[in-house]
């Protein structure tokens, strides 16, 4: 059996099973802390050049977020976090939902959930009041292969590549926070061996990167993060499609996580 044969057949290996990733009081959400990913904004004179760095950010990010685990009483954590303010219409500084209180602090809602001996605090951008009415489509469930420990996280590299912001500013950066996001709550909670993807092969970031779309989900996990309109997302079977604009694509992807968590039903 030559090298060739060998690398074909450990790509047919199935990955091990997991937890249902709908959970109950047992399952904990939590993200890690994490520094500027140099997505701060910044005027771009070559949106070409943005772009790419965008694009790798994004690939960055997916593969940057490691396993940890502390077996400390309380874990604190925190989440990606860009330097721009995020608008809200939220008065209240805690309250109740579903059973879990939320407490607002400074620009970030914390909730802390307890599984045995142990204690994570989970942070967001938005608390689930805000977030809770996001279109959905579909089923409302996550597909099987959800189940599996492999899961792809795609995007569009082309998608955002001349979209600009009313302030003339990449809209790209949004896109990177809200996989981002995503990444960090299901590998940190749900044990996941995220797999950073593209649904095309131009962007040279892409280069040699899976190119994964929803039609690659018929046996494999697969959440596409895409720009559009109006905050929406997609339950298609083992594909789960996560879009909006800006802000709003932030809170239907927090929107999809909280609904993994059982936060949200």
């Amino acid at each position: 059996m030559d090298e060739d044969q060998k690398q074909q057949g450990q790509k047919k290996e199935e990955t091990p099973s997991q937890d249902n990733l709908v959970t109950d009081t047992d399952k904990i959400t939590f993200a890690e802390e994490k520094e500027d990913y140099g997505i701060n904004d910044k005027k771009s004179i070559n949106v070409t050049i943005v772009s790419v760095i965008a694009v790798v950010v994004i690939i960055a990010i997916i593969a940057s977020i490691p396993y940890i685990y502390n077996p400390e009483p309380k874990i604190s954590t925190g989440l990606v976090k860009i330097n721009s303010p995020h608008p809200s219409a939220e008065k209240a500084k805690e309250y109740i939902y579903n059973n879990i209180e939320f407490k607002r602090e400074g620009d970030f809602w914390y909730a802390d959930l307890k599984t045995g001996n142990t204690i994570y605090s989970a942070e967001f951008y938005y608390g689930p009041r805000e977030i809770e009415n996001i279109q959905i489509a579909g089923e409302n469930v996550f597909g099987t292969a959800f189940q599996n420990e492999k899961l792809y996280v795609t995007f569009d590299p082309n998608e955002s590549k001349y979209s600009r912001s009313e302030n003339n500013e990449s809209t790209m950066k949004f896109v990177a926070l809200a996989v981002g996001q995503i990444d960090t709550h299901f590998i940190k909670t749900f044990k996941k061996q995220i797999i950073a993807a593209c649904t095309n092969e131009e962007a040279p970031a892409c280069f040699g990167r899976p190119i994964i779309n929803c039609e690659n989900a018929t046996d494999t996990a697969v959440i596409l993060v895409k720009e559009a309109a109006k905050p929406k997302i997609t339950f298609a079977g083992n594909c789960t499609i996560v879009e909006g604009k800006e802000w709003d694509l932030i809170k239907a992807a927090e929107n999809m996580v909280m609904r993994a968590y059982a936060i949200i039903g």
